[in-house]
């Protein structure tokens, strides 16, 4: 059974990007690390309906790169929580021979009282993709203009449900890009 490292009980921690963090496998029968399932809910009695929910395994090939390479499955990255908020999380591991183990207690903590306005990609520098969260609300036109250092538009997003926008790769080399942000025709960021 892991062992949540981060955040211990009753930490605060960053509401738009914080770790998780958990021990090292281990396991009696020598076999490797499989996978590990992260979940997060606002209830600790209750993780039927999670606010986060990851499960990633040791290898996710996609086309020929290894998206997982050099990954130890022991931490996880966790973008835009509702600010001073309550929350529990917990974690647990597979094995290569698909045992799961059971989860770590829950762990309670907290999020900061982030009252930040401002435009935010997490991570930014970003590997495949990232989160941006745009302070808005959810009748405003928002549009999202990815650019190249020399002008060109490579991406536009627009149609915004809400608040947080999952801004994936899709194909940009490595490299410099702006992200343009128009809201109700007016431009209010750049990233």
């Amino acid at each position: 059974i892991p062992e949540p490292i981060y955040p211990l009980f009753n930490d605060t921690v960053d509401s738009d990007c914080f770790e998780l963090k958990s021990s090292e496998f281990y396991d009696e029968d020598g076999d490797l690390h499989g996978s590990t399932h992260w979940q997060i809910s606002d209830d600790c009695n209750d993780f039927s309906d999670n606010v986060f929910d990851s499960w990633k395994q040791y290898e996710n090939w996609y086309f020929d790169e290894n998206t997982q390479l050099n990954d130890d499955l022991t931490d996880e990255m966790v973008y835009v929580l509702n600010a001073d908020s309550d929350y529990c999380w917990r974690v647990r591991y597979r094995d290569r021979s698909l045992s799961w183990s059971e989860w770590s207690s829950p762990i309670y903590f907290h999020t900061d009282s982030s009252d930040d306005k401002s435009f935010k990609l997490l991570p930014n520098p970003l590997s495949e993709s990232a989160i941006l969260k745009l302070p808005f609300s959810n009748n405003s036109d928002v549009k999202v203009v990815v650019y190249s250092i020399d002008g060109a538009i490579l991406q536009y997003h627009h149609d915004f449900s809400n608040s947080v926008f999952k801004f994936n790769r899709n194909g940009l080399s490595e490299g410099i890009y702006i992200m343009r942000i128009i809201v109700d025709g007016i431009e209010e960021g750049l990233l």
